[in-house]
């Protein structure tokens, strides 16, 4: 009775406490201060390649009904059509179908805070989505560490099963893929592979072809999740074979293998057709290209310098930044319960490690991320090996105190990733091992990683319907599917092993039934363009590259007529619109360019640039309400931007409005500690303040950054005329006047100390 409500305690407690500390949840209102986001992303700010990829399968089919994704507003890829007419798209369309009962729950949010008079967007692009798809991320995890506990608990006590699960989980980089950058696929991808090693264990042997057909749909949901993750396939594969090699006794049934493979491939089915929609056939021949590249060809002397980086490379080196993994991989190796299992199990582990090394060593992110579907295998074989270590009481306190470290050591690698240490660093991990000592006693403020629940509930703040849903309905919600997933979850298990015969071939034809609906909607989502459509954006691609021709040569002419013709081509396109404005602006038509600003902002209207650009444009044209407007706006939508926030407080100065356009400078600044313009102009406002020490310190700061920018020699110039220190007037004066500024007032100044520097050039 103790156990049975320990173990759910536990469970939830350590990956609810666990969401609360390392989920960012970005500055989503004004008194977050922008600075205190660290990282790339924020729960509503994902990645618009690979993120976006998976997600926008979802969103255009919901909101657009189609699967055409040139309208998309943050997907990186709008402008590179395939030879059907339709946007590429590089990745699979499985991670948007787990997506969709969440996604439900979050339109359901946005309508329910829309019937309450708060202003969200019921578009897929509001908080209340892309929160539920960090839930359903989170969820599939939760449930996927439940699914690796039972695998353990077959041959393993509780308490070794269960440490061995949570532990493999936050001693490597899946806690990164949790928490953080959520809409990637590899959250989902450990929870289908644990769903379908777990059926696998335990059906193996089973004469039921059904089991086999269910066997068979697990791993083509796995292979519309992520292509790469069918790799899991190899335990099935191999274990068939092995029954024929070692147990000729056992009649090897080509009924079940037949079943298996059907369902595999009925499933998989959902990326063949979407394949076929978007690329013209149904093979993922991008994917290949892809990979290729990775790959930088293949010898023996490459495999050689990967391994060495997989193993003890210094930049991601499992020995340095998984070793949780190695000690898996010994465990599988020496388990004494495994003797049945060991061959397709290890070779299963060790394809993906050649996978890794042979293919796929380059990768952004935690390199080593494809290593997710073995996971549940590395956490079984570590099982083993805490097991036997803690039969030795003699090794208990080592066992507890390496726990702590591996998990210790992989929160410090986590809140130095992209924060203090670049991605891209050779050294990253052991570096930011050895930068642990330094967090400790100079920046405790690291330990809690960016904008997260404790960071923001330390701070002062007002209640709005956004503080309600971060802080309130988004936790609840966590919490709430994590309990929901543990029921279900155990009662779906005890459903399952009493599955025999007619039960699993209910299962498998619902499944069946499924997949069949999901390429109905996709067939009606993806309907064939006709030739004219095609051409015109052929004719698009074609009008892109020979604008980035001119650009080299620096024809403006020509650029903006190719451009005009991209968007008479593509008129949905707010890309093509977004350059020809900026072209138009360089030219100096800012009438016309305003056209293609608001154009853009029509078809895109979070597109900052466009707001930035269109407000300077108003500022000019004296339109200073509407450009104040933009600017506010644009700085809603991306605030971790520096510049909307110093072109907003230059343009409160000239209002007259110094309380708050100091107070916009300094964000700006906070951002961007180097940002010369935000220094310059807040110096000149200090200077109008009669603060005339505090903006010869900006002054000072922004000419040690720069020693070229003449407009802030001649400004600290003005500002030590009216200090009556001419002699350094003079010196920086001249300073601005050698790097070619003129103005009226260039001239009355050095008027005013008889510099004859005008006279000097042009005699010469």
């Amino acid at each position: 009775m103790k156990n049975r409500f320990t173990i759910p305690f536990i469970f939830v407690s350590i990956f609810f406490i666990t969401f609360l500390l390392t989920t960012p949840l970005g500055v989503f209102n004004d008194w977050i201060p922008p600075t205190l986001h660290t990282g790339n992303y924020s729960i509503v700010n994902i990645d618009p390649g690979d993120d976006y990829g998976y997600y926008v399968y979802l969103r255009s089919i919901f909101f657009d009904g189609d699967i055409d994704f040139i309208n998309e507003r943050f997907y990186a890829h709008i402008e590179r059509f395939t030879e059907t007419g339709y946007v590429f798209n590089n990745w699979q369309i499985g991670l948007s179908v787990l997506f969709l009962p969440f996604f439900l729950i979050g339109h359901l949010w946005a309508i329910t805070l829309n019937a309450f008079g708060y202003p969200v967007a019921l578009d897929g692009y509001s908080f209340p989505y892309l929160m539920s798809t960090a839930l359903a991320s989170q969820t599939y995890l939760f449930v996927g560490l439940l699914l690796v506990y039972q695998i353990n608990r077959r041959f393993i006590s509780q308490g070794v099963a269960l440490s061995s699960a949570l532990l493999t989980w936050l001693a490597s980089p899946m806690i990164y893929y949790s928490f953080i950058r959520q809409r990637m696929a590899h959250a989902a991808e450990f929870f289908v592979s644990a769903l379908f090693i777990w059926v696998w264990i335990d059906n193996r042997d089973s004469s039921d072809k059904w089991k086999h057909a269910m066997m068979g749909s697990i791993l083509g949901l796995l292979g519309v999740i992520r292509i790469t993750a069918l790799g899991i396939g190899i335990l099935y594969v191999v274990d068939q074979l092995w029954k024929v090699i070692k147990e000729r006794e056992k009649k090897f049934s080509f009924e079940n293998l037949s079943y298996f493979v059907v369902f595999w491939f009925f499933t998989f089915s959902l990326q063949f057709l979407t394949w076929y929609k978007i690329e013209g056939y149904p093979l993922p021949v991008h994917n290949l290209s892809v990979n290729k590249d990775y790959s930088g060809g293949y010898s023996l002397k490459l495999f050689f310098d990967n391994f060495v980086d997989f193993t003890i490379g210094f930049q991601w080196g499992i020995l340095w930044s998984s070793p949780i993994i190695l000690i898996g991989v010994f465990g599988l190796i020496l388990g004494r319960n495994l003797i049945s299992f060991r061959a397709p199990i290890l070779m299963t582990v060790l394809a993906y490690f050649f996978l890794i090394i042979y293919v796929l060593n380059t990768l952004a992110s935690y390199q080593y991320r494809y290593l997710s579907p073995i996971y549940p295998l590395i956490s079984l074989g570590f099982c083993f090996i805490l097991n036997e270590a803690l039969k030795k009481r003699s090794l208990k306190i080592l066992v507890l105190t390496s726990a702590f470290v591996f998990v210790a050591a992989q929160y410090f690698i986590l809140i130095q990733y992209k924060v203090i240490i670049p991605y891209n660093d050779k050294e990253f991990s052991v570096k930011a091992l050895l930068n642990i000592p330094e967090i400790l006693s100079l920046r405790p403020d690291l330990l809690l990683r960016s904008s997260n629940f404790f960071k923001l509930f330390s701070l002062d703040f007002d209640w709005s319907y956004k503080e309600f849903s971060y802080f309130i309905c988004y936790p609840i919600l966590q919490l709430a599917f994590a309990i929901i997933g543990y029921k279900v979850f155990f009662r779906a298990k005890v459903y399952f092993e009493k599955v025999k015969g007619e039960k699993s071939k209910t299962i498998c034809i619902l499944g069946f039934l499924i997949i069949c609906i999901l390429n109905i909607v996709l067939v009606f989502s993806g309907p064939e363009k006709s030739k004219a459509e095609i051409m015109a954006r052929q004719d698009y691609m074609k009008f892109n590259y020979e604008v980035s021709m001119a650009e080299e040569k620096g024809d403006l002419g020509k650029i903006i007529i190719l451009l005009e013709k991209a968007v008479a081509a593509v008129p949905g396109s707010w890309r093509a619109n977004f350059r020809l404005a900026l072209f138009l602006n360089s030219k100096g038509d800012i009438e016309q360019a305003n056209k293609y600003y608001e154009e853009t902002l029509r078809l895109n209207p979070n597109q900052q640039a466009s707001k930035n650009n269109l407000a300077k444009n108003f500022v000019k044209l004296g339109k200073l309400k509407e450009a104040e407007d933009l600017f506010r706006s644009s700085i809603q939508d991306n605030p971790m931007n520096p510049k909307p926030y110093q072109s907003l407080a230059q343009l409160l100065s000239k209002q007259k409005k110094a309380e708050e356009a100091e107070r916009f400078f300094i964000k700006a600044i906070a951002l961007d500690p180097n940002f010369e313009l935000a220094y310059s102009n807040f110096a000149i406002l200090l200077n109008l303040l009669n603060r005339h020490e505090e903006a010869e310190r900006l002054f000072r700061k922004v000419i040690a950054l720069n020693p070229k920018f003449g407009k802030a020699h001649l400004n600290f110039a003005i500002l030590l005329t009216n200090l009556k220190r001419y002699d350094e007037a003079i010196f920086h004066l001249k300073k601005a006047f050698d790097e070619g500024i003129t103005s009226p007032i260039m001239g009355r100044l050095m008027r005013f100390y008889g510099i004859q520097v005008y006279e000097v050039k042009k005699t010469e």
